[in-house]
């Protein structure tokens, strides 16, 4: 840690950072009801682009050589931005009047998300051909 910033010196740490936020990501898709979205989750990033990105740091760099210091500047501006962003994300709830919906909600099960993603109709994902 740096500063407060968790700035790691090797890719490896990265790749570990980018791995747990897609974890997470995952066990909110679960935490949420939507086995279908998880699961994709799992196979799509976990399992595949993970791997590709395990490979990727090997085979360009060395995986323990450590990384130059960043200077105090890009450390300072780092932090800027970063609060204010978060400046930015907390205004916007604070400030916003969230309602409740009275329409009926469907069913998140697996065969209504692939009826919606094939659809090209109203609240469909799909584009007309």
């Amino acid at each position: 840690m740096e500063d407060g910033l968790p700035l790691p010196r090797e890719k490896f740490s990265e790749q570990q950072f980018f791995y747990c936020s897609i974890g997470w990501h995952c066990c909110l898709y679960f935490y949420l009801n939507y086995e279908i979205l998880g699961a994709v989750q799992i196979v799509v990033y976990v399992g595949g682009i993970v791997v590709l990105l395990i490979f990727s740091i090997f085979l360009t760099s060395d995986a323990g050589s450590d990384m130059k210091k960043p200077t105090f500047l890009r450390a300072f501006f780092s932090a800027l931005a970063a609060s204010c962003g978060t400046a930015l994300v907390c205004t916007v709830y604070a400030w916003h009047h969230f309602t409740m919906s009275t329409s009926s909600v469907m069913e998140p099960t697996a065969r209504n998300i692939g009826r919606l993603m094939l659809s090209t109709g109203d609240k469909g994902y799909m584009f007309a051909v």
